[in-house]
């Protein structure tokens, strides 16, 4: 041993190891013709600028994560829109419960007492039952009746009328209402006559 350090000729470095003499007579520097570090670095540049054919993996990333990042930026507006849309469907569908729920008592309910109820009273009784105002309360529950006339019987029209009734104030239970049932409570009438 002479000092020297001779390289293996045919196997490259291994992982992690460093070549000290890059120079030094290895099987692919003896193919090749020596280059001085400026060429080489020539080399590089040129070869980074031309295109390659198959470009690699790491080339496709970048090109392609353009369209990926407006892809995403679709995605994200898409699901902000979709967030929103849900938003506003959980606030407006109790809004429009509300609102539906307000109508019915307050135009669908009167009308129902009005003719429904009358033509089903005047049926039992075999009398002509009307009532000329209905109003509810939707929010204390309060029904106001007035004007309600029950007359006589069908056969006898000469016979003076049964009963008038100038107002009829009551408070319904809302409870027994969501069982299914009417239960009046308070119930004060005004102006009867027989």
């Amino acid at each position: 041993m002479t000092g020297e350090q001779t390289p293996e000729a045919e196997s490259p470095p291994a992982f992690g190891e460093i070549l000290i003499n890059p120079q030094a007579e290895t099987a692919e520097n003896k193919k090749e013709d020596p280059v001085s570090p400026a060429k080489a670095n020539k080399q590089r540049i040129a070869q980074k600028r031309k295109p390659q054919s198959q470009p690699s993996k790491a080339a496709k990333t970048p090109k392609s994560s353009k369209p990926q990042r407006k892809k995403n930026k679709a995605k994200k507006a898409g699901s902000k829109k979709k967030l929103l849309c849900c938003l506003a469907l959980i606030l407006l569908l109790p809004a429009a419960l509300f609102l539906s729920y307000l109508a019915a008592v307050t135009y669908l309910l009167p009308y129902y007492i009005q003719e429904q109820l009358t033509a089903q009273y005047s049926q039992q009784l075999n009398r002509p039952v009307t009532v000329t105002q209905a109003q509810f309360a939707p929010f204390s529950f309060d029904l106001h009746l007035a004007g309600i006339h029950i007359g006589p019987e069908y056969d006898r029209k000469n016979e003076p009328a049964l009963c008038r009734i100038a107002t009829i104030d009551t408070r319904l239970r809302p409870e027994a209402l969501l069982a299914g049932k009417l239960i009046f409570e308070n119930v004060q009438i005004k102006g009867m006559q027989t």
